[in-house]
């Protein structure tokens, strides 16, 4: 079991394309080409101050490139993600949860890197991790996890 924690804010201004959160990246290095992984993001978002319902989505990376079993699949504009949350309102309107679990099935006994990529909508800005630049001694700073578990196969 490896895990990677953040425990500070991050704000992301996004327009439909994806950013990694890099502090999230992890290495796991299997025991066998048998193994599975368990994947594992545990994450809080918040719209910033200045930005209504940006729809916060995020998906699992897996050597740079999304995991293409682990995110949802359309045939119209919307972005394919493995989480996402849907109206958030602005900074007033509260943190959610947004995570998700996936068993991946790397089929290698050599190193891999997993990480987390989030997307959002109109460039309008939220922060994972905190409740916002602007809120004072009202927000909230939270933790940030990303966990990786080996399965034996």
């Amino acid at each position: 079991v490896v895990q990677a924690t953040f425990r500070e804010g991050v704000s992301f201004t996004l327009n439909g394309t994806f950013s990694a959160m890099t502090q999230l990246n992890t290495n796991i290095t299997p025991s066998s080409t048998s193994s599975k992984i368990l994947i594992r993001l545990c994450s809080y978002v918040t719209a910033d101050s200045n930005s209504t319902n940006p729809y916060p989505g995020f998906r699992f990376i897996k050597s740079g490139s999304p995991i293409t079993n682990a995110i949802g699949t359309t045939t119209s504009n919307r972005k394919e993600t493995t989480g996402a949350a849907g109206e958030t309102g602005n900074s007033y309107a509260g943190t959610v949860y947004l995570g998700a679990e996936f068993l991946d099935s790397p089929s290698t006994a050599s190193q891999i890197t997993y990480g987390v990529e989030y997307t959002g909508y109109s460039n309008r800005t939220f922060n994972v991790g905190s409740s916002g630049v602007n809120d004072g001694n009202s927000g909230n700073v939270t933790l940030t996890t990303f966990t990786l578990m080996e399965i034996a196969g």
